[in-house]
């Protein structure tokens, strides 16, 4: 059985190179799935595994590309 690794939701933000609150953001309209570990003395203690990070990196990857073959369709 593999270990499964579970990050913070800063240590995602940094991975991403956004801001905590956009990870936050994405958790709450469900777009990037988490497990509720209990709630700290300040914020909720929510881990994202490597495998949801992952599945949700290449989302918006196609979703990205997507939006790019569009935009290079509308033009010529």
């Amino acid at each position: 059985m593999s270990e499964v690794r579970l990050l913070r939701p800063r240590e995602v933000a940094e991975v991403l190179g956004v801001r905590k609150e956009s990870i936050y953001a994405w958790i709450a309209r469900g777009e990037l799935k988490h497990y509720d570990v209990g709630n700290g003395p300040r914020e909720p203690r929510w881990r994202i595994s490597q495998q949801d990070l992952d599945e949700f990196m290449h989302k918006r990857q196609q979703r990205t590309r997507l939006l790019r073959d569009v935009k290079a369709a509308n033009k010529g």
